[in-house]
């Protein structure tokens, strides 16, 4: 698989940008408090008809893709897109795949879950609340929409535990 970063987004696609605001501090606490030390907080699923889809605190959402769009204050890209090598059939898959999780709820209760986790507790209670797909942070949301597409990116990983700073840095320490 040839995995590459552009600014060309296609469906199918992964986005990453940074997010602002309230709910901006807390993700970046919680990828602190996990030790994910990528500069981007927020992973999303292009979708076709220039729409995405994103885990956000009300539940995953489908939104304009136009939202990320363009570039911040600063001059950077708001976001940046991984391709993963797809066909045009994985890529519909993908679609298909993340418009069924639309409203999928949203738990910050997941850093608090991961970080325990990532620091070598382990129980079975607390792994079963990771693997639970009925709520997921958006790195979750992105892994679980490719891997029910039928496309193992990350091998191994259990996918409730991959975080945005995974998915920043696919391609380049994988």
């Amino acid at each position: 698989m040839n995995i590459t970063r552009k600014y060309d987004p296609q469906p199918g696609d992964i986005g990453l940008t940074r997010i602002g605001g309230f709910t901006g501090v807390l993700v970046g606490l919680g990828q602190f408090i996990i030790r994910d030390a990528s500069r981007y907080t927020h992973v999303f699923v292009v979708l076709d008809s220039g729409e995405l889809i994103e885990a956000m605190p009300g539940g995953a959402k489908i939104e304009s893709l136009q939202k990320y769009a363009g570039k911040t204050k600063h001059g950077s890209q708001k976001a940046v897109y991984i391709d993963l090598g797809l066909t045009t059939e994985q890529r519909i898959r993908i679609v298909d795949e993340a418009r069924k999780l639309a409203g999928t709820p949203y738990s910050f209760l997941d850093y608090l879950a991961l970080a325990l986790d990532r620091f070598g507790f382990k129980s079975a209670r607390l792994e079963k609340y990771i693997t639970d797909t009925g709520h997921m942070i958006c790195s979750q949301l992105a892994v679980e929409v490719v891997e029910r597409a039928g496309i193992d990116i990350f091998g191994e990983e259990i996918s409730q535990k991959i975080t945005p700073g995974d998915w920043t840095y696919l391609g380049y320490e994988r």
